[in-house]
């Protein structure tokens, strides 16, 4: 979830990224269903980002754009008619 104020500094973090002065760090989760999808879940994969970043940072000295999409597949359209 991004709130309306943080999308013009996240926008201009994306561009310093594009310009090589940030590292863009995305991670991503395919849940099929809300089953598969609970607060742990979210919550370790949300640290495991944390320490990708944490150690991108120190060994780069560049700051790092954390982008992660959870249950992306929840929201995308199936491949077949009746998904």
């Amino acid at each position: 979830l991004v709130f309306a104020g943080e999308v013009c500094p996240f926008l201009e973090q994306l561009a310093r990224a594009t310009l090589g002065q940030r590292i863009l760090l995305m991670g991503g989760d395919c849940t099929e269903a809300f089953k598969e999808f609970d607060v742990n879940h979210v919550r370790d994969a949300f640290h495991i980002i944390l320490q990708m970043a944490l150690v991108r940072t120190f060994g780069s000295t560049m700051s790092v754009v954390k982008v992660y999409h959870m249950a992306r597949q929840l929201t995308k359209s199936g491949s077949k008619p009746d998904e």
